[in-house]
C-alpha cells in the first residue's frame, strides 16, 4: 500500500512539473527574435586594452599546467607570467574592485576610472558590470543574443522544485530532474518551441549548471570576434565563471556531474586544460583578425581555491543528503586555514596575472616570482591610455614595465575574523601589507593563526 502511494506520488510530481515547464517554455518569445544586447562586446578597434578573468584559479596550478602545455606555452611567449600574486578578498566582485581601483571602495556609486571614461569605447562582460556605471556598456553572463531566456526559465523550473542547484544542492533533486529533463526528446521540444528550428545551437546539449552558461557563451563571443577600423580607443573586459566549483569539466570542456565527480586539487590540473585550450583559441582569434598586436592583453584569474570543500551527496534517491570534508590543498602554505576559516585559507588569496603589452614580441614566456597584487592593474590598465601623472594616484606598479621601475607599495587585504565568516564584509578585518613581504610572512609576523 505504502509503495502504491508512494509511486502515485512520483507520478504526479512528474506530470505536474511537466505540464508546467511546457506550458511556461511555450509562452516564451522565439529566441531567434534577438532584443537589443551589447553588440560591442567583440568587436575591437585599433587600440584594445583586454581583460581576460577566470574565476576561481590558484597561481600554483596555472604554473603548473604552462610548464607541461607546449602549445600553451608557445601562445603567450609574448606575456609575462606573474605565479606570486595576491587579491585583496577571497570573492569575485569585490576582488574586482580593488583590482580596478587600486584598493577596495565601499561606495561605489559615482566611480572616476577607466571603465567610466566616456572618450573610450567600454563594454565588459559578467562581473566587471559593477564597476560600470552606464549599464549599456555591459552584457549579463546569459545575455549574449538571448540565448538565456529559455535556459533560465528551465533552470527556474529545476530550482523550484528541487532547491539550489549550487554548491548546497543534493542530488536526489538534480539526478532526478535531470533524468527526466536531460534526454534528447526535452532538448529537441526546446530547439523546436523556444528556438523555432530544431537545427539551431541548443545549449542544453552542455549546460546542467547555472555556472556553465558562460562557457557556452564564451564561444558564441570570441566566434565571432570583428576588427571595427571606426572604433579608435576600446576596453574589452570578460569575467567567467565556468572554471568555478561547483562546475567541473574535463579537459576537453564537457561538463562532469559535479555532485558525482572529485572535486579536488588534483582536478583543478584537468579544469586548467580545458581554461588552456580556450586560452589559446582566444588568443589564435586575436591574431586571425589582427587585433593582437595592437592591443595590451590581461588574462588572470580573480582569486585561488577554498581550503576546504563542503560534499554534499546522496547515495540513492530517497536519501536527502549526507556531508562530508574534504582538504583542497596538500601542500604547504596552500593547506593552511586563515583564523580557523572553513572556505577562506591562505589558498583562495593567491590568483595568477600574465599580461602582453601592444607590440611585444618575445621569444620565450617571461616568468616573474615578485610578490604582486591584483591591486597593481589598476596603474597596469591606467598607463595603457594616459600619462603617469594620471595613473600615479593609485600608488600602484605598472605590470607591464620593468621590474626595475617598481616600488614599495601598501596594500588592503581583507582576512576572515574566525571560523564562522562567510560572504558578509563584516565578517572581514582588514589588513595593510607591503609588497617586499610575502603572504606567509605577513600572515606570521602579524601573529595570525594559520593551522
Amino acid at each position: 500500500m505504502k509503495k502504491k502511494k508512494l509511486s502515485d506520488f512520483v507520478f504526479r510530481f512528474i506530470f505536474i512539473y511537466v505540464v508546467i515547464n511546457l506550458i511556461l517554455i511555450s509562452s516564451k518569445v522565439n529566441l531567434n527574435k534577438q532584443n537589443n544586447f551589447n553588440s560591442k562586446i567583440n568587436q575591437f578597434g585599433k587600440q584594445n586594452l583586454i581583460i581576460l578573468s577566470f574565476d576561481g584559479l590558484t597561481g600554483i596550478k596555472m604554473f603548473e599546467e604552462i610548464n607541461k602545455n607546449i602549445e600553451l606555452k608557445d601562445t603567450i611567449k609574448d606575456f609575462i607570467f606573474y605565479k606570486n600574486v595576491t587579491t585583496a578578498w577571497p570573492f569575485t566582485n569585490s576582488s574586482i574592485n580593488a583590482e580596478i581601483n587600486g584598493k577596495f571602495i565601499k561606495n561605489i556609486s559615482n566611480l572616476k576610472n577607466f571603465l567610466n571614461d566616456e572618450n573610450l569605447d567600454v563594454s565588459v562582460y559578467s562581473s566587471y558590470k559593477n564597476m560600470v556605471l552606464n549599464k549599456k556598456n555591459t552584457l549579463e553572463k546569459g545575455k549574449y543574443k538571448n540565448y538565456s531566456g529559455s535556459y533560465k526559465l528551465n533552470k527556474f523550473m529545476q530550482t523550484y522544485f528541487t532547491g539550489s542547484t549550487g554548491r548546497w544542492a543534493t542530488s536526489i533533486g538534480t539526478s532526478f530532474v535531470d533524468s527526466i529533463f536531460y534526454n534528447k526528446f526535452y532538448k529537441k521540444f526546446i530547439n523546436i518551441v523556444s528556438f523555432g528550428n530544431k537545427d539551431k545551437i541548443n545549449p542544453f546539449d552542455k549546460i546542467y549548471n547555472e555556472y556553465f552558461v558562460d562557457l557556452f557563451e564564451y564561444d558564441l563571443i570570441f566566434d565571432e570576434i570583428s576588427f571595427n577600423e571606426n572604433i579608435k580607443n576600446t576596453v574589452r573586459a570578460y569575467h567567467f565563471t565556468f572554471s568555478h566549483w561547483p562546475v567541473l569539466v574535463d579537459e576537453n570542456c564537457n561538463e562532469v556531474n559535479y555532485l558525482d565527480a572529485e572535486n579536488s586539487y588534483q582536478h583543478e590540473s584537468i579544469v586548467i586544460k580545458c581554461v588552456s585550450k580556450k586560452i589559446i583559441k582566444f588568443i589564435n582569434q586575436l591574431k586571425k583578425n589582427n587585433i593582437y598586436d595592437n592591443s595590451m592583453i590581461i588574462i588572470k584569474s580573480d582569486h585561488g581555491k577554498p581550503n576546504y570543500i563542503q560534499k554534499t551527496y546522496s547515495e540513492n534517491i530517497f536519501q536527502i543528503f549526507n556531508k562530508r570534508l574534504d582538504k583542497y590543498y596538500n601542500q604547504y602554505p596552500y593547506n593552511l586555514k586563515i583564523n580557523d576559516s572553513f572556505y577562506w585559507g591562505y589558498g583562495r588569496y593567491k590568483a595568477f596575472v600574465m599580461i602582453k603589452d601592444r607590440n611585444m614580441n618575445n621569444n620565450n614566456l617571461e616568468i616573474r616570482k615578485r610578490h604582486i597584487f591584483l591591486h597593481d592593474l589598476s596603474t597596469t590598465y591606467c598607463n595603457f591610455y594616459y600619462n603617469d601623472e594620471v595613473c600615479n594616484k593609485f600608488n600602484r606598479n605598472n605590470l607591464a614595465s620593468s621590474e626595475n621601475l617598481f616600488n614599495e607599495y601598501i596594500y588592503d587585504i581583507y582576512l576572515p575574523k574566525n571560523k564562522n565568516s562567510f560572504t558578509k564584509r563584516s565578517d572581514f578585518i582588514k589588513y595593510e601589507i607591503s609588497n617586499s613581504i610575502s603572504l606567509i610572512d605577513f600572515l606570521k609576523i602579524n601573529k595570525i593563526n594559520i593551522n
